[in-house]
């Protein structure tokens, strides 16, 4: 039988722990190379990497996830974790069943995990974590404010817009988008590589992804901008055309639009954030 554990297993495995209403935030740390066998826990969560990375196995999934990504894990899901040489550290927030149904989204009924890799969240956990390591008083509201977004955001993303089973074609286009998001991609080179017509593409693409074929390659930019804004050195410029966009004043707009912040603010929140380390200890999640 798979056991069932809470995410604060004792105070000695976090590095820190509150209670919130209706919820409780932890942060935790793994040690390089640690395993850990099929558990489940028993409430819903999200877990944002803060550092390091891992393998996370379910029955049916299996996800590699590495800095700033963000899972939703329902409650009772049974998973294994191994995490990779050096380690890892995450931010687990604890959702109960009264919160979810008190605050309904499609996440409320979700059964299973998902990744999500959003820009739009990666900021709004940031943000949640500046505010648990701060702990003023007015950090409770802040908290739970931001909390209340990231489950909204989540929620727009796992609203199915259409019950309908997708085409088998649409499938080549999504995966010829994520491989060349960062070229000139065009509408009519898309519905080529999919023997469809143009405009049918565009109606069915809405239909099944919820968004425009345009509004899905921004977000494919931003995500990879975003990443590049973590990991590496390049400036402001350098990262705009990398991500496949004109010049830096369009890249910022874009940006902005979609994650609520300037690249270079986004930079510096998360740089931040990379510098609350600590020293790693054994823990199950």
């Amino acid at each position: 039988m798979t056991p069932i554990l809470s995410y604060g297993l004792s105070p000695s495995s976090n590095v820190r722990c509150k209670d919130y209403a209706g919820f409780t935030i932890s942060e935790t740390n793994y040690l390089p190379r640690q395993s850990l066998n099929w558990h489940s826990h028993s409430n819903a969560a999200f877990i944002f990497v803060l550092d390091g990375s891992f393998e996370e196995l379910g029955k049916r999934t299996s996800f590699n996830c590495r800095s700033t990504d963000i899972l939703f894990r329902s409650k009772e899901q049974p998973h294994q974790n191994r995490f990779y040489q050096v380690g890892g550290r995450c931010l687990n927030v604890e959702l109960s069943s009264t919160w979810l149904e008190n605050h309904r989204t499609p996440l409320t009924d979700h059964q299973g995990t998902l990744l999500l890799k959003q820009a739009e969240l990666r900021f709004l956990a940031t943000k949640l974590f500046h505010e648990f390591l701060i702990d003023d008083p007015f950090s409770n509201v802040a908290v739970e404010g931001l909390l209340l977004e990231m489950v909204a955001q989540s929620g727009r993303m796992t609203d199915s817009v259409s019950g309908e089973k997708a085409p088998p074609w649409l499938a080549i286009v999504r995966d010829m988008l994520h491989s060349n998001f960062r070229d000139n991609i065009t509408i009519v080179n898309l519905a080529n590589s999919a023997n469809v017509h143009p405009t049918h593409m565009i109606r069915a693409f809405r239909k099944h992804f919820g968004c425009t074929i345009g509004n899905y390659l921004r977000r494919l930019r931003i995500d990879y901008a975003c990443s590049q804004l973590l990991e590496s050195q390049k400036t402001l410029v350098e990262i705009a055309l990398d991500s496949g966009f004109a010049d830096q004043s369009h890249f910022t707009v874009t940006f902005k639009r979609l994650v609520g912040v300037t690249p270079g603010r986004y930079r510096y929140v998360a740089n931040s954030r990379l510098l609350q380390k600590n020293v790693l200890v054994p823990h199950k999640t």
